[in-house]
C-alpha cells in the first residue's frame, strides 16, 4: 500500500542526525531486504519546518517503525492512498452488496 508522509521538524539538529543515521542503515540492506519503498524523494520546505513524501509498503510495522525512529525529532502523519481506478472499483463491489439507499455515489 501506498502512503503519504507529511512530516513536521520538532527538532533540526536531532533531524538531521536520525536521516543520517537512516541513510547509513539504508545503504548497508539490499534492495530487496527493504520493506519500506520511497516512491518520490522527500520534499522538504524551503524553511526546513517539515515536508512530504511518498513510500510503499505492505508491512505496517516497518511505517511504525520508521515513525518511531524519528519520535522526538521529527513527527509524521501517514496517510494511505489508492489510485482512483482502483477506489472506483471497491465502490463498485460494496455497492453490489449494499441495500439501496445505502450504496456509495
Amino acid at each position: 500500500m501506498k502512503y503519504v508522509l507529511y512530516y513536521d521538524t520538532t527538532d533540526a539538529a536531532k533531524a538531521a542526525e536520525r536521516v543520517m543515521a537512516s541513510r547509513a542503515m539504508s545503504e548497508k540492506m539490499k534492495d530487496d531486504e527493504k520493506k519500506l519503498k520511497a516512491v518520490t524523494p522527500s520534499y522538504t520546505h524551503a524553511d526546513l519546518s517539515g515536508g512530504v513524501q511518498i513510500v510503499e509498503t505492505d508491512d505496517i510495522e516497518e511505517l511504525v517503525g520508521m515513525i518511531a525512529f524519528y519520535h522526538g525529532a521529527t513527527k509524521i502523519r501517514a496517510v494511505p492512498i489508492i489510485e482512483l481506478d482502483r477506489l472506483m472499483w471497491i465502490a463498485d463491489e460494496v455497492n453490489k452488496i449494499l441495500p439501496e439507499g445505502h450504496r456509495l455515489g
